[in-house]
């Protein structure tokens, strides 16, 4: 039988259609991707190697992947401190382990073998806090595949959510486990069988450029928007369509990127004898040491009452 990765869990739990196969997979790249493979190899550093403060961790690694350091040391030290409160859970913790199980395979962040206690954890040092319950329960039924259910009838599963500063710790015995492989053996024998298109299962979904559910799930949502004036609807029914208009605007971002690199080989023939086409603008520049003086002889302006409303800080401007 077919095996998925991990990572890719909570899609093909939530839609099988997923897991049907992709002539065109939909694999962005994201600016957020080197921080994150930098916040990765600094936690593991930090763990390996307990150095005395984080910014030595951090400095080569900011230089390493072309990331800022601030941010870099943020993520960092929220790691670190998160690490303090979990570390009880591994006694014996390896680092970017490879697990395989009887449907899915791929790379744990962190797990820990032992007679007593089996577990793993996910780093997530993105912005989007949502939480991968069916990653974690791979990880489990991997570990399970692997080294048995330990003694004391569970796995220690753990997501930390880096950037919220917050982690999620679940303990799955193995009538869990066995329930939850069995919906996916089913998934993966019947792939289509289940749709269920919506912002956090089509987002990294390899299948939504083609996906018929999806597109379905969108023409409905523009249907809905374009007669929204018209209706008057009640707050509960506006509360309803919110992610469907989440997923019309990702797909307005996604057709918007496909005219922007199509205008760049030349102008496109629109109808009605239009035409749209790339069109460079310079802005122009002002030299505030030079304009400053004429703007307070014009306008008679103190420099003292004009100074507050032109500083930028750290929560006004």
């Amino acid at each position: 039988m077919e095996e998925i990765y991990c990572s890719a869990a909570d899609t093909a739990m939530e839609c099988s259609g997923s897991l049907l196969p992709v002539k065109y997979p939909y694999n962005p790249g994201y600016a957020v991707g080197n921080e994150g493979t930098a916040a990765h190899k600094g936690i593991e550093q930090i763990i390996e190697t307990h150095p005395e403060s984080v910014a030595e961790v951090a400095e080569p690694l900011a230089v390493r992947y072309g990331v800022d350091l601030d941010s870099l040391t943020f993520l960092l030290q929220e790691a670190w401190r998160a690490w303090g409160k979990l570390s009880h859970l591994f006694r014996s913790p390896q680092l970017e382990r490879s697990v395989k199980g009887p449907y899915c395979r791929g790379r744990a962040d962190l797990v820990s073998y032992g007679v007593d206690g089996v577990a793993a954890l996910d780093w997530k040092f993105g912005y989007i806090d949502t939480w991968h319950p069916h990653q974690l329960t791979a990880y489990a039924s991997c570990l399970r595949a692997e080294v048995g259910m330990p003694s004391r009838g569970y796995i220690d599963v753990v997501e930390v959510q880096v950037r919220a500063g917050k982690w999620w710790h679940r303990k799955l015995d193995g009538d869990t486990l066995d329930e939850w492989e069995s919906q996916l053996a089913r998934n993966l024998r019947h792939p289509g069988r289940q749709w269920a298109p919506g912002t956090d299962t089509c987002r990294y979904c390899a299948s939504r450029i083609e996906c018929p559910a999806r597109a379905q799930y969108i023409a409905s949502a523009a249907a809905w928007m374009g007669g929204f004036a018209e209706l008057g609807e009640p707050r509960e029914a506006i509360a309803e369509g919110y992610e469907q208009a989440e997923a019309l605007r990702a797909a307005l971002r996604l057709y918007d990127a496909a005219v922007h690199d199509r205008l760049r080989d030349g102008p496109l023939d629109l109808p009605g004898d239009r035409r749209a086409e790339l069109v460079e603008t310079k802005r122009d520049e002002i030299d505030t040491g030079k304009a400053w003086p004429v703007l307070a002889e014009r306008m008679k302006w103190d420099p003292k009452d004009v100074l507050p409303l032109t500083t930028i800080g750290k929560g006004k401007l």
